[in-house]
């Protein structure tokens, strides 16, 4: 199977990393802008989908080929083997899109790949925006075409992947699952040290930080299209889904403070939606009176946060004392300690008087931000 996994804008590197983590070889990597593509097994698929943190969505290839008008686009797709990959009656959504090319109507391509799978499996078309991003709604197609070169791979996953089904309640302006994983892979965390969140909101990174210490899969509680579709095995599925067992014994301390008591309660309800409710210490405090755990002898303990930086909550030119006390809190913390945050002002990174270093750059909401980690030494 040729699969793609797509990442944020920026993330390419730390997904090739994360990918050769769950146990795939470099020589079947290659990396693509904006994602990572993986020679993999259906086992591989699997590991991919319950195990990937950073990933948006996995996509399977089903065609390559060259094509420049429309008779040849149908001539090819009635080629394909639309039964091994669709089943019967499925509805479908098909979404294109055209660079530099000859077929540029990207309506006109949808229409032709979805007019091809219907007559071959009797699938349905769907409203495109009738319940795509749901694990139990359409299966999803993507056509593209790329300088007259015809691709058409299918969502395994049925629902953006970074969507591990706790988050029911948010804050304003939160950090999507997989940029938290991220800032906790560029700030080190490893499960094994102590973390803290002091503007946790609704509790995303020490979630993620969760069910990185407990163990937990990030996928290990949802479904994905990818068990509706012809080629599932549910014996392989099960032990892809079981591979990475919960080890949540000997949790370090995972603590989240935010001064918005309705947000600590969101955070909470998220933490047992997760799992993780038991490993987590999230109480409502200001961030001067944030709690700060020891760090353990020999260990570097983690503040890691995601701090308003102007674009969504508040002026960048009112949040400079927010970032001066963010600093002040780390060094109150000590030298076992080290900051890690996320912003989209270099200014304000600034402001809290520690030397952090910008590690990627990313999107969020359609908002450019920096990954900042506190440099060693």
């Amino acid at each position: 199977m040729r699969l793609f996994v797509a990442c944020a804008p920026g993330l390419e590197p730390l997904l090739g990393e994360e990918v050769r983590e769950l146990g795939f070889a470099p020589g079947v990597l290659t990396a693509r802008a904006g994602g990572i593509e993986v020679d993999a097994d259906l086992q591989g698929a699997y590991d991919l989908l319950f195990g990937c943190r950073l990933g948006l969505s996995v996509r399977l290839r089903l065609a390559k080929f060259r094509s420049t008008h429309f008779a040849q686009l149908e001539r090819q797709l009635g080629k394909l083997s639309w039964r091994e990959w669709l089943p019967a009656g499925q509805p479908i959504v098909v979404r294109a899109t055209a660079r530099r090319s000859r077929l540029y109507h990207t309506a006109a391509i949808a229409e032709r790949v979805g007019r091809s799978a219907v007559s071959r499996t009797g699938a349905r078309i769907a409203d495109a925006g009738a319940g795509a991003a749901d694990p139990g709604g359409p299966l999803l197609l993507h056509a593209r075409v790329e300088r007259d070169d015809f691709s058409l791979s299918l969502d395994l996953c049925g629902g953006p992947l970074q969507r591990r089904g706790y988050r029911k309640q948010t804050g304003k302006a939160p950090l999507r699952e997989d940029l938290a994983a991220a800032l906790l892979r560029v700030a080190g965390y490893d499960g094994r040290v102590p973390l803290v969140d002091p503007l946790c909101g609704a509790g995303t990174l020490v979630i993620e930080a969760g069910m990185i210490a407990g163990g937990f899969p990030p996928g290990y509680g949802r479904s994905f299209a990818i068990e509706r579709l012809p080629f599932h095995d549910p014996r392989v599925c099960g032990r892809a889904r079981s591979r990475r067992g919960v080890t949540s014994e000997g949790w370090p301390p995972i603590v989240g403070s935010d001064r918005d008591a309705g947000v600590i309660g969101a955070a909470r309800s998220n933490a047992a939606r997760a799992g993780v409710a038991d490993a987590l210490s999230l109480s409502c405090a200001p961030l001067s009176k944030c709690a700060l755990p020891a760090a353990p002898e020999g260990a570097r303990g983690l503040i890691v946060t995601n701090p308003p930086y102007g674009k969504r909550i508040g002026r960048p030119t009112a949040l400079r004392d927010l970032y001066a006390s963010l600093g002040a809190v780390r060094r109150r913390a000590g030298s076992g300690f080290k900051l890690a945050l996320v912003t989209s002002e270099p200014a304000l990174a600034h402001a809290t008087g520690i030397r952090l270093s910008p590690v990627c750059l990313t999107d969020a909401g359609g908002t450019k931000v920096r990954l900042y980690c506190e440099a060693e030494g």
